[in-house]
Order: C-alpha cells, then structure tokens, then sequence
C-alpha cells in the first residue's frame, strides 16, 4: 500500500501531462506543481494519496463531460456533486472531495495559474453530514479483548502491548507503527509521537502500560535488532496493514469487532465518562481543534441519557 500512495499522484501526473486545455493550460503540469507543493509543505504520503484520488475522481468526471479543464465553474462542480450523491456515496466522503477541490483550486488562484478566471469553488457549500454516534466499547469489553492475546510469546505480548497503548495512549495506527525505541520513555511515562502533518507530540501513559512495556523491552523486544518499538519479529517496521489484519483476527475470534480507531474513540470517550479534562483530551488526541474533540463530550453524554433511561430515580417513583 505505501508504494502504491506514493506513486498515485505521480500516476495521474503523467497521465494528463501534455494534454491542452482551454486558454493552453496545461493540467498535467498543474497537478505537478501542486503535487510539489504537497511534498514541500512535508505532507503524509497517505494525505497526498487521498489529494490525489479525490483529484482524480473529479477530472474523469469532467473528462467523460467533455469540460476542459480551463472552463470548470461552479455548475461543473455542482453537477459534480450530484453524480456523486447519484452514487451513494456518503455525505462526509463527498465533503472530502471538495475540500480537496478547495484545496487545489486556491493553490491555482494564489500562484497565479488559473488566469484570473473566478474561483469554481468560491460559491460551493460542504453538505451538512449526518451526525453518527459510532458504537464505543464498555471497559468489560475491553477486558476481553486484552485477554484474547497469547502474552507467552514475542508475537502476542506485542499484540497485548500494541491493544493497550492504543487504548491507554490514544494514538492513531500512523502514529503507533512509527514509534521508535529512542521515542519512548519509561520513567516519565511518554511517548513521541508525530501526527497528522507530522506534527509532533508527547503522549502520555500510565503505571499499568510502563510495567507492560519493562517486560515486553527485557524479555521479549531485548533480542531483537531495529529502532522500532513495535516490530516484526527481524526487527523490520511493523506495517500499519499488519496491524489492521491482526486486530480483524482477533475480532472474528471473540466476536467483539474492534479497530485501533475504535481503541483510541473509546478511551476518548471513557476518559470524558471518567471526568477527564476535556481540553487535555484534546492534546492527548492530538486534535488541532476543539470541535473535533467535542464528539467525545456528546458520546459520554448519550451514554449517561441511556443510562438514566434505565436506571433515573425520578421514572422510578410511583407517584403519578
């Protein structure tokens, strides 16, 4: 997979590289340009494929209309949006390719390429996404999912320590495959993580997780070569689809579907559950907004109304 992110853009560079479009632009060399601009601005692999595919689904839209390039408005964006809509395509994987679009389309602007023609983009509004609760797993459940591991072994005491870092430090999947041993520290409990935008953060950890970690570095990790902490059992990078197919394994053989956003969602939840600071959650999480850690906040709070649902003193008395 990582091969394949890092030559998409790329690919779909050289696929329109030459081709003239109205007033002789040329939109292969824009998506060039872009696609540096990208890399300067030190952007993910994965950020950049997920830029080039949303890119990519608009211009064959526009290529089977047969709209140059150089004349999209805003009603070829439109028209856009409702084939995409025409495909059932949820509303939030329909927002990600416009703000991609947005993205592109002020890049042209500022840098002068789009010949002073109006900005496509200027007058489009985001859809407003249905807000979903997603599912989080009870602490019990949790329980289960940390006993499904074999802790005998290299493998499964990895396993083991991964679920609980996952849960107990809130880390993205991105960020737990590239933990290397020089990032972690035992006595003060943390963990240097770089995030979306490789931004880097400290993470913090707990006294349960640090004794996980003694036994899993000294009788487990203290053999085997490499800089990362989670590895394979060479010392070679554990990849993130690794990880993925380990926990999918695990889930079909407990019943209990779990995922490392679902860890990181739930311990986000538990910690609001549990009267944590909602704005260290934030920093934990790593998010750059605090509306996004909001979701957390209205999460406790439909657990703590199914609760008084079931359990409230007031619904319980026989006063009528």
């Amino acid at each position: 997979m990582v091969a394949k992110r890092s030559t998409y853009f790329l690919n779909l560079v050289n696929r329109y590289f030459g081709k003239s479009d109205n007033g002789n632009m040329k939109t292969g060399g824009l998506l060039k340009s872009f696609y540096f601009d990208c890399q300067v601005r030190n952007l993910t692999e994965k950020t950049i494929w997920g830029y080039g595919e949303a890119l990519s689904k608009f211009l064959n839209f526009i290529e089977k209309k047969g709209v140059e390039f150089g004349d999209v408005t805003s009603s070829t964006v439109k028209e856009f949006i409702v084939s995409l809509k025409g495909r059932a395509l949820s509303d939030h994987t329909i927002n990600q390719r416009l703000r991609v679009l947005a993205l592109f389309f002020r890049y042209l602007i500022q840098e002068g390429m789009w010949d002073g023609r109006p900005n496509p983009m200027e007058k489009i509004k985001l859809l407003r996404a249905e807000k979903k609760l997603v599912k989080v797993l009870s602490p019990e459940e949790m329980e289960r999912i940390l006993k499904v591991t074999d802790k005998k072994t290299f493998t499964g005491y990895r396993n083991f320590c991964i679920i609980y870092t996952f849960y107990d430090a809130m880390i993205r999947l991105s960020e737990l495959t590239n933990i290397k041993l020089s990032d972690l520290n035992l006595k003060e409990q943390t963990i240097k993580v770089y995030g979306k935008g490789r931004k880097e953060r400290t993470v913090c950890f707990g006294k349960k997780l640090a004794k996980y970690f003694q036994l899993y570095l000294y009788r487990f990790r203290d053999h085997i070569g490499g800089n990362y902490l989670f590895c394979k059992s060479d010392g070679s990078p554990l990849p993130p689809d690794r990880v993925r197919h380990i926990f999918a394994r695990y889930s079909k053989k407990i019943k209990i579907h779990f995922t490392p956003h679902l860890l990181r969602h739930s311990a986000g939840t538990q910690w609001i559950k549990n009267n944590g600071n909602p704005l260290s959650l934030q920093e934990l999480l790593g998010h750059a907004s605090f509306e996004t850690t909001k979701k957390y906040i209205h999460l406790a709070l439909e657990d703590l109304k199914r609760d008084h649902a079931k359990s409230g003193v007031g619904d319980n008395l026989g006063y009528r």
